[in-house]
């Protein structure tokens, strides 16, 4: 049955042939709707040009994005959309954007990289701070014992915080989490959930 079911499969592809630009906009229309707005404090979001003319993106989740679950729900993309590609792409010229992953990908945050957040937040006019539950957590074979973000991100949000006002968080993650204590802290938040390929 299962072989049944892989020779269709590939029948149907010598059919009707796969288009990956067309894949990929599905991916992105389905993303798209998807998203979820909690919080937009001032309509802080979304961004205006006028406004903000410098912005600071920080996480590694801007950069290598959790767009899906592990285990086996882990699958290989056609294409994949890079969110800190696609926010210079959309800023053009007009905007002048700054990264620092704020932790690394296996969602250590160190005070060196708080501090370089911190030192890229301060001067920027917004803030964009992706922030999210650690890929082994969510993952057949492990339970969470919290349903709170990493508690190091909560650092790294404070930190934030208390040198830029103007702070919009974006959550990738596949389960509920608490947004307690740290809501009040920011003006935007964005939950993305894993949008797949073209989430970004």
């Amino acid at each position: 049955r299962v072989l049944e079911l892989v020779f269709k499969a590939k029948q149907n592809e010598k059919v009707s042939g796969f288009n990956i630009d067309e894949h990929h906009e599905l991916a992105y229309k389905v993303a798209v709707e998807s998203i979820v707005l909690l919080k937009n404090e001032d309509n802080i979001l979304p961004l205006k040009r006028d406004k903000v003319k410098s912005l600071a993106v920080i996480g590694e989740m801007a950069l290598n994005p959790r767009y899906q679950g592990g285990g086996c729900a882990v699958t290989n993309p056609t294409k994949l959309d890079i969110p800190l590609d696609q926010i210079k792409a959309l800023a053009g010229s007009s905007m002048d954007i700054s990264f620092t992953n704020g932790y690394d990908y296996e969602d250590v945050v160190t005070k060196q990289s708080i501090e370089e957040a911190v030192k890229t937040a301060k001067n920027c006019d917004a803030v964009l701070l992706f922030l999210g539950i650690s890929q082994g957590s969510e993952s057949e074979g492990s339970d969470r014992n919290t349903l709170g973000i990493e508690d190091s991100h909560i650092s790294l949000l404070d930190a934030i915080a208390e040198v830029n006002k103007n702070l919009i968080v974006i959550l990738q993650k596949g389960e509920a989490v608490t947004v307690k204590p740290w809501i009040g802290k920011v003006k935007g938040l964005v939950d993305m959930y894993y949008s797949g390929q073209a989430g970004g």
